[in-house]
């Protein structure tokens, strides 16, 4: 029994320590990403209202950005209690949000959840266009009422500055498109070349000494 518990131990060592290594390798560079940092909003659960600019968020075109706090329009938030509508209430506007962003030379993955929120899609009014300028990254999404889904891109920067834009397209109606957990991340790094071998060479171990044991 006390050699099955040491080899039991090697197994999860060796587990936690890949695990670890992975874990270590996922940093969302995108800032109030999930919009749940609401300072100086004044902004109440379940209501709604319009702002020039939040944590991490400018307005770079319309009336502004209209966030959701809780179960406004009877829809829930992806993440959190907070959501963002770019077709602004305020003078029927779209409206187009960007965040800075320095990131060093390499692959990205851009993600974020979407919703539409009108059935049918009229006038292509759930339209949301993104965008990672400085970095080539352009595209489009507009899909009727339905469950959120997660949407991915990825690109390559050279290590330049670049701007992360969202914005509503279509008709202007004050009905767009939701958008919630915004998230740029590395482009996954594999693990060292050692590391698998570690783990086997602990599983090693364990059976030599339950063979010495015997």
């Amino acid at each position: 029994m006390p050699r099955l518990h040491f080899k039991t131990a090697l197994l999860a060592a060796a587990l936690a320590f890949t695990t670890q290594a992975q874990a270590s390798t996922v940093t969302n560079f995108v800032t109030n990403g999930s919009f749940e940092n609401l300072s100086g909003t004044g902004l109440g659960m379940n209501n709604w209202n319009v702002f020039t600019s939040i944590t991490g968020w400018t307005t770079a075109s319309g009336a502004g950005i209209e966030l959701h706090n809780g179960n406004v329009a009877g829809v829930n938030a992806f993440d959190g209690n907070v959501k963002v509508e770019l077709d602004s209430h305020n003078a029927h506007s779209n409206s187009a949000m960007i965040q800075k962003l320095n990131l060093a030379a390499g692959k990205y993955m851009l993600s974020f959840a979407y919703m539409g929120r009108i059935a049918g899609n009229p006038g292509d009014t759930n339209r949301i266009d993104y965008s990672v300028l400085g970095a080539g990254l352009e595209g489009t999404i507009s899909k009727s009422f339905g469950a959120w889904e997660i949407i991915t891109a990825m690109f390559h920067t050279n290590g330049n500055g670049v701007t992360l834009r969202f914005g509503a397209g279509g008709r202007q109606d004050t009905l767009g498109g939701y958008i919630d957990s915004v998230a740029i991340t590395a482009s996954p790094v594999p693990l060292p070349a050692g590391l698998p071998l570690l783990g086997a060479a602990l599983v090693g171990l364990g059976l030599a000494r339950r063979r010495t044991a015997s």
